[in-house]
């Protein structure tokens, strides 16, 4: 009888999972850091805290636009009931004109799913905004998630439309690809609501200057959150394929990457 003599080696220690810091909801453990510089998919923790930290920086309590925590909308897509998860709405979601939904394909027996694309409820317009940087693959729950929203919203009919954004050229960068879309959105909208409110300002004064200050804020954690920059009004303005087109990012993935591990090296650092 032949046979073949295995083995065993012995696995090497693996490090423990360190909490680096707690910040709000998100708990960011080593083992999700690491996922931003091992080109790993990112973990929900990343995401949250990311749209966090965009939150914080933008001041976004003051404005128009509210970014849901991915939690919040696993517990929408996966509950059996979805009137259980209407308590889970924050009650500001009321007077909000955009809602940013991070939607991945995850279940009850699956939570952490395998890819990640964004969604954004436009409702002045009553759109859902789909962006999926792997060609619509996450199509289906997108579907299944806008209706939920709608009943949770009592919103009986609304449209969901496809919106152009750039591709990612791997299997790996879904979750970072959506927080790029999502930076570039909330720049947008806010410019946009700049405009729509100077230019009200501008019309009810004596004279109209098109030259105005504006407030662009920094993701940069060694530098000041605000860099006043002196634009035209005019350059606020956007069309409507101008506002929701992302076909081509103004950053890449590696970078985005970087840069978010040195906003989470910089948080752990002033936590320890």
């Amino acid at each position: 009888m032949n046979f073949k003599l295995l083995t065993k080696r012995s696995k090497s220690k693996e490090k423990p999972d360190k909490l680096l810091f707690l910040h709000r909801s998100n708990a960011i453990y080593t083992s999700a850091f690491s996922t931003l510089t091992t080109g790993d998919w990112l973990q929900d923790s990343i995401i949250g805290f990311y749209f966090d930290y965009l939150e914080e920086i933008f001041k976004l309590e003051n404005s128009n636009i509210f970014l849901f925590q991915p939690s919040v909308i696993h517990l929408i897509a996966n509950t059996s009931d979805i009137e259980d998860a209407r308590d889970s709405l924050p009650a500001e979601i009321q007077s909000k004109d955009y809602l940013f939904l991070p939607t991945n394909n995850g279940d009850v027996f699956n939570t952490d799913g395998s890819h990640w694309s964004l969604l954004v409820y436009d409702c002045r317009n009553n759109i859902f905004r789909y962006y999926d940087s792997m060609c619509n693959s996450n199509f289906y729950s997108t579907k299944l998630m806008v209706e939920r929203i709608c009943k949770l919203l009592n919103k009986s009919k609304t449209n969901l439309v496809i919106e152009k954004c750039e591709q990612q050229p791997n299997d790996f960068d879904c979750g970072v690809y959506i927080l790029i879309y999502t930076k570039m959105l909330i720049q947008r909208l806010l410019a946009q609501a700049d405009y729509e409110r100077l230019l009200y300002t501008s019309s009810h004064q004596s004279g109209y200057n098109e030259e105005l200050s504006y407030s662009d804020s920094c993701e940069d954690p060694n530098r000041n959150e605000g860099l006043n920059q002196h634009i035209k009004l005019s350059n606020l303005n956007f069309s409507e394929e101008e506002l929701w087109n992302i076909e081509t990012l103004d950053t890449t993935s590696s970078k985005k990457r970087k840069k978010i591990s040195k906003i989470i090296a910089s948080f752990a650092k002033n936590n320890q």
